[in-house]
């Protein structure tokens, strides 16, 4: 008969479930003779994903190491691709693998689509033979009282084969899935044989429709109508249920599992407070972000460790040279203390010539898995990773996989970020200048437009826009050329998606701050816009345009048909005119509630999209600096649609600069420091947000609001106080749905694998950037940054 412990809750067996596989590894070590590794048969899915968070943090903590363990996957799923993320072995790595020091030789999994699945299943068998046998079976079973895919009516005999799922099954995996018709309908799986032949089982059985599950594993006769009863006549079955699970049970035998049978095996299941630390678990990482924990408003301060180790470089990390060599106190796996030791080097050949593999861990990753369907996850992943080569992003799940041995799957360099959050590089689609220069100006010169590219990254945007407002032609002829669209990072600076040409063809009654002279009438169609901007609009990335003015609708069907974006602004347009321009091509908004048409009840306007009967409603800029849109007016935009929402800072050549006199297309704005009313900060709470904003408004006409002048981190900071959205949500509004509004969201915008390495490594509190990094090299650091600015003082 099984040993019975039962717990409170699920998450307490569980936890038991842990401590027992603990327990035995570290026997294994202390003991370990002719046998090298201690082999685990794994039959624990998605029900039992506390158990791998549990032996993650054991391994956290130092009280385990796996690199001399031997997993084998108890089951998998046929007919699917093996990247699916549903795929067990996808699964397992992602909750349990990467996180931890198995070796990928020492995790044998089936293949989902084996040409012969009996070659597989002998495949399968002869490695666990060539390991000796299974020393330990952990499963938690299913809701068909199944280990792996054993089920109900299976020999007890069973062997490893290929299994038709259940209805049962099929339903219960349908989440995991997307739903009941894309679950597979078979797999392979370890037979009940197998069971029967591993020298220790553990079974966890957990809630109260698994109840009779519990009843098979413990009193019903042995039959094949329940396989798990086989597991009475194991010499070392143990079973750890829930008290939930045992609500067939009698009192009695309940007492004596829940009390005794505890009681007088409480050794197996040691205290983990009372265990020491193994000495020989070995961590590594080449430079580490150390954060520290301060207050939203403090400044964040950090320290990067650098250890470069024999026969390996951090070239791919260029900053790190600078960084000065200090101690560091994070396990670049979880938060154990260093016991420093360099990974084995790949041996010599053509693949230790190939591409640098860099891995960012222990970040909070913005994960949007559901990418491209419409209902992104904006979720933070904690302890995360983020892999890339050659300025992209790879899958390290894929990688795990196909490596043969411990060096095909490490990185080549490692850096430990300490809990920054991960996002894709901002992207800011409306930006007419910075840093004291105005794209908008005959002056402007390729040294400038450089330098804007350069100091972006300080503030977290890997790529824009650049705008020029209403312009005489040859202001048009002339800064165009220089800001000529160039997807590919360099390194060098900011990427340039191409110009967005917000003007001439706007509605002078809601010029802002546009230069009345210049504005033009799209009379001549599509033809009068190629006699303006030249033939070719390569270059060209969003024209923003007043949909009511006449000539319009064709100007916008021609740019929609050449792949131009066209957004609607600057306009007097009614609710009508401005669906009129959407059915025509228009797909955004240039910051929606300024510069058009007031919202009235009886008519909306351009803001009435937001409730428009559209069968696809346009994406929509909005400035969220706390002067252009009130906090209320943000949150109404947001949830009438939160996944059109793109945050832009419309900013002018004052971004990054002291409060003075500078330029917008030739027109003096004054810039002054102000503090928000103490009511737009109402419901922010402790979210940190900017208190104080510089206000950017025309000399002449005066009081004119002069484009803005935050950054798009300070926005990302703003919307998430005013909303009261997720971190994760806010960082989607400035990366994805530009990337998507733009149409280049298959490589920018998200960091899945295939996109560039674009990225952001920002403060877990305040959202401040530490380092930005374009196309796979870090082209900016809080870290250098600080110290170029003390070397300048001294």
């Amino acid at each position: 008969m099984p040993r019975v412990f039962v717990r409170g809750t699920a998450g307490e067996a569980h936890d038991l479930a842990a401590r027992l596989l603990l327990k035995r590894i570290r026997d294994a070590e202390s003991s370990r003779g002719a046998k090298p590794n201690f082999v685990v048969l794994l039959g624990v899915g998605h029900d039992g994903l506390s158990v791998y968070q549990r032996l993650v943090d054991f391994y956290r903590q130092r009280l385990v190491s796996f690199d001399k363990v031997v997993f084998f996957v108890a089951h998998e799923y046929c007919d699917i691709d093996a990247g699916h993320p549903a795929a067990t072995r996808n699964l397992l790595y992602h909750a349990f693998f990467k996180h931890v020091n198995v070796k990928p030789q020492n995790v044998i999994v089936f293949d989902p689509k084996p040409l012969d699945p009996e070659a597989e299943c002998t495949r399968f068998v002869a490695l666990v033979r060539q390991h000796h046998g299974v020393d330990l079976a952990v499963g938690c079973t299913g809701e068909d009282g199944i280990f792996g895919l054993n089920m109900p009516g299976s020999s007890i005999r069973s062997g490893c084969r290929m299994k038709t799922l259940s209805q049962t099954t099929l339903n219960a995996n349908a989440e995991l899935f997307g739903g009941k018709g894309r679950v597979p309908a078979r797999g392979l799986t370890v037979g009940m044989q197998d069971l029967m032949d591993a020298k220790e089982v553990l079974s966890v059985v957990t809630s109260e429709h698994r109840s009779a599950t519990l009843t098979a594993l413990t009193e019903s006769p042995v039959t094949h109508k329940e396989p798990l009863s086989a597991l009475q006549c194991h010499p070392a079955s143990t079973v750890i249920a829930d008290e939930a699970a045992c609500s067939n049970m009698t009192t009695g035998i309940f007492r004596y599992y829940k009390d005794i049978e505890f009681n007088s095996m409480h050794g197996d299941f040691p205290a983990v407070a009372s265990l020491p630390p193994r000495a020989n678990i070995s961590t590594f990482a080449h430079r580490r972000l150390t954060i520290a924990a301060q207050a939203p408003s403090a400044t964040p301060q950090r320290r990067l460790h650098n250890s470069p180790v024999e026969g390996s470089s951090t070239e791919a990390n260029p900053p790190s040279s600078s960084h000065p060599d200090t101690e560091a106190d994070a396990d670049p796996r979880g938060s154990a203390p260093p016991d420093e030791e360099a990974p084995a080097a790949a041996p010599a050949g053509p693949e230790s010539r190939r591409a640098k593999v860099t891995k960012v861990v222990n970040v909070r990753l913005l994960r949007a898995s559901s990418i491209g369907t419409g209902e992104e996850d904006a979720a933070l992943a904690v302890h995360d990773e983020l892999w890339f080569r050659s300025g992209r992003v790879i899958d390290p799940a894929k990688r795990f996989w196909e490596a043969q041995a411990e060096h095909e799957y490490a990185a080549d360099v490692v850096i430990d970020a300490q809990g920054a959050v991960c996002s894709p590089g901002l992207i800011d689609i409306q930006i007419n200048g910075a840093f004291g220069i105005d794209f908008t100006s005959m002056d402007l010169t390729a040294a400038d437009v450089a330098c804007v590219r350069k100091r972006l990254l300080a503030h977290g945007c890997t790529s824009f826009c650049p705008t020029v407002i209403t312009s005489a032609a040859e202001t048009y002829r002339h800064a165009l050329p220089l800001l000529r669209a160039g997807l590919q990072g360099t390194g060098v600076g900011a990427n340039i998606l191409g110009v967005h040409l917000e003007g001439p063809y706007i509605n002078p009654l809601k010029k802002g701050a546009h230069e009345k002279r210049y504005i033009r009438l799209p009379e001549k169609g599509f033809a009068g816009l190629v006699e303006l901007y030249g033939e070719s609009m390569d270059h060209v990335s969003i024209v923003t345009i007043a949909p009511e003015l006449p000539g319009a609708l064709d100007c916008i069907r021609g740019l929609h048909e050449r792949g131009v974006n066209v957004s609607m602004g600057h306009s007097n347009a009614t609710l009508r005119e401005a669906e009129d321009g959407v059915r025509a091509g228009a797909g955004m908004v240039t910051h929606l509630f300024n510069a058009m048409r007031s919202f009235n009840h009886r008519d909306p306007g351009i803001i009435g999209c937001l409730g428009s009967s559209l069968e696809k409603k346009p994406y929509f800029g909005i400035i969220v600096d706390g002067l252009h849109t009130h906090p209320a007016a943000v949150r109404m935009a947001y949830k009438a649609n939160p996944r059109g929402t793109i945050l832009i800072t419309d900013a002018m050549e004052a971004m990054g600069m002291p409060p003075g006199e500078y330029q917008l297309a030739g027109k003096i704005v004054d810039v002054v420091e102000v503090a928000l009313p103490p009511d737009y900060l109402q419901g922010a709470g402790d979210t940190f947000c900017n208190r104080f904003v510089h206000r950017a408004t025309l000399r002449e006409p005066s009081d004119t609001l002069a484009g803005a002048v935050p950054t798009l981190y300070q926005c990302v900071q703003n919307f998430r106080a005013f909303t009261g959205c997720s971190t994760g949500e806010a960082l989607l509004a400035a990366t994805y749905h530009p990337a998507k509004c733009l149409n280049i969201h298959s490589r920018k915008g998200h960091l899945n694998a295939g996109a560039d390495a674009d990225f952001v490594l920002l403060h877990p509190v305040t959202l401040e950037p530490l380092e930005t990094w374009v196309g796979g090299e870090c082209g900016w650091s809080r870290e250098a940054d600080s110290k170029v600015q003390c070397s300048s003082k001294l």
